[in-house]
């Protein structure tokens, strides 16, 4: 079956991620904190265990880790992991217009599903912030407060 990988291949992910995971101080609790898998999936890769991890579990071993998006199943393919890029201006200048523009409508707080909390705090992607930013752009006068009359 394709699908199934052999345990060494599983393995190989698995030292990879213990690796990262000593690098960065963690423990697999943590790791799962942050977006990664949990504990016991962990434990399981770690050991080489089958099945093969599904995409889903790789992108969150890519997120827990602060690896690049798609590095875990690099590693699979017998590749290396990547570490995330660092902000750069254009990053910056994202987030400046986002936080100018959620002023603007009168906006004082965010909460979304899903979001993690990071070291430098609350993390969007930049999907999301694309998405927010979209959003905010059509809304001349102000967040809509529907059921709510305008004052």
């Amino acid at each position: 079956m394709g699908d199934v990988l052999s345990s060494p291949e599983i393995a190989r992910l698995g030292t990879f991620m213990s690796a990262r995971r000593e690098e960065l101080a963690l423990t697999k609790e943590q790791v799962a904190e942050r977006g990664g898998p949990s504990p016991k999936s962990f434990t399981r890769i770690e050991r080489g265990l089958k099945p093969r991890p599904t995409g889903t579990t790789l992108a969150k071993i890519d997120q827990g880790l602060d690896w690049a998006p798609g590095s875990a199943a690099s590693v699979l393919a017998g590749g290396t992991p990547s570490e995330k890029p660092a902000y750069t201006q254009e990053d910056i200048e994202r987030h400046a217009r986002l936080v100018a523009e959620l002023q603007r409508t009168g906006v004082t707080s965010v909460a979304a599903r899903g979001i993690k909390a990071g070291a430098d705090g609350t993390q969007f992607g930049p999907d999301a912030v694309e998405a927010l930013l979209e959003l905010l752009e059509r809304m001349p006068d102000g967040p809509r407060r529907s059921g709510r009359p305008s004052s």
